[in-house]
């Protein structure tokens, strides 16, 4: 295997790639197509049926309903 570092782009400019796409909805749109994909390949509706909500998942999200640091990568570790 190569180096890691090596192996990717540098941190900042997935960040901006990744911020791009999450303020032009691409990133959720990207999302929304391979969940329904897989859904298809595994038979089922692409739409779910039902859902299930707990109140942890709840209580993470906040008052506003959305989680601000959901899509955000984070920066490795430095060694």
């Amino acid at each position: 295997m190569g180096e890691p570092d090596r192996d990717f782009p540098p941190y900042r400019r997935v960040q901006a790639f990744v911020r791009r796409w999450q303020l032009t909805g691409l990133l959720t749109e990207l999302h929304d197509r391979l969940r329904d994909k897989v859904r298809e390949k595994e038979g089922r509706t692409p739409v779910a049926t039902a859902a299930i909500v707990d109140s942890q998942s709840v209580r993470a999200a906040g008052p506003s309903g959305h989680r601000r640091d959901a899509f955000m990568p984070r920066r490795p570790a430095s060694p």
